[in-house]
Parts: C-alpha cells; sequence; structure tokens
C-alpha cells in the first residue's frame, strides 16, 4: 500500500484516543498537517493537566487517571478531585506539553517537518525511520508527587502558564508548515 492510501485509510478510522476527539487547541495545526500530500498525524495532544494513581506495578497502562484536563485548571478543580482520594501514595500531579506524532511519506519530508518543528518543540525527533515516524514535542513539564505539595495554587499557576506557553507555539508551527 502506499502512503495516501496509507494516509487515507488512517484517517478514516474512529478516535481511539481516551478523549475521543482533537483538543479545540490543536485542531488547526492538524488540519493543516492531513492537508499535505506528505503528511498525517497518527495521535495529537495540545497539552494536558493530570492527577494520575500510578499502578504498584509500575505499569503506565495499569495507572488510574483520577483528573484530566486539556483546558486550565483552577485550584477548586484540582482540590475538588484531590480530595476524593484517600491514600495520596504514588498520586502525582503532572504537567505534559503538546505532543504530536506525524506519519511522513519519506524521510527527506520527515526531516523537513523535523527542521520546522525544533525550533519552537526542542524535544521533537524522528521515533521511527522504518515508518518515517516524527514526534513533535515541547521541553515544558511537571512530574511532582502529590503527597510533596504544600502550594496547589503555585503549582496550578505554573502548568496553567506552561500550558498557554505550549498553545502559543502552535499557530506559529501551522504557519511554517
Amino acid at each position: 500500500m502506499d502512503f495516501l492510501n496509507n494516509k487515507k485509510t488512517f484517517l478514516s478510522k474512529i478516535d481511539k484516543s481516551r478523549k475521543g476527539s482533537i483538543d479545540s487547541h490543536i485542531v488547526d495545526l492538524i488540519d493543516k498537517i492531513n492537508e499535505l500530500d506528505y503528511y498525517y498525524s497518527t495521535s495529537s495532544c495540545s497539552g494536558r493537566i493530570v492527577l494520575l494513581k500510578e499502578a504498584e506495578s509500575g505499569r503506565k497502562d495499569e495507572a488510574k487517571w483520577i483528573f484530566v484536563s486539556h483546558e486550565l485548571v483552577d485550584y477548586k478543580k484540582i482540590n475538588e478531585a484531590i480530595s476524593k482520594i484517600d491514600d495520596k501514595k504514588n498520586i502525582w500531579f503532572k504537567f505534559e506539553p503538546p505532543i504530536i506524532h506525524v506519519a511522513c511519506n519519506k524521510l527527506e519530508s520527515a526531516q523537513k517537518l523535523l527542521d520546522i518543528a525544533r525550533p519552537l518543540f526542542k524535544l521533537s525527533g524522528i521515533i521511527s525511520t522504518s515508518k518515517n515516524i516524527v514526534e513533535i514535542r515541547g521541553t515544558d513539564r511537571i512530574d511532582v508527587p502529590v503527597a510533596a505539595v504544600s502550594d496547589f495554587n503555585l503549582l496550578i499557576k505554573e502548568a496553567n502558564s506552561k500550558m498557554e506557553n505550549g498553545w502559543k507555539k502552535l499557530p506559529e508551527f501551522e504557519l511554517n508548515l
């Protein structure tokens, strides 16, 4: 099967993400990527703030999501979610930056996309040369155990600031495509 047929098949599939749809802050960029003949997005997230209970086994697929937002959050929402947790052991507050996975028609297209992405999203890279997959990812992250947090207001303010910073880069990246 050639690249354009793979693209058509992939983009016709139902969204299997946990959220079930593309984040509103990244949808224009994803549409732009998918309009181009030599790229298509395989997954994306505009950034998220998460409360997560890690599994005792340490396996990511066994972790329990307690709270997730792809929008800015306030103290009340986080405090409400945390107050419902009896045992705060292995509970993490996380901010994760925008991330996009893009299939490219050839390695040269992947390199060109990477050259556009890297000035804005420093941790971007080619993650598969056999399938020409580029991961576009920002550097801003927060990973902190809830039990270690003394000031959630400060933490939430910082996470929201990082979220907005990631959102500001998305239209610039789209323009550079």
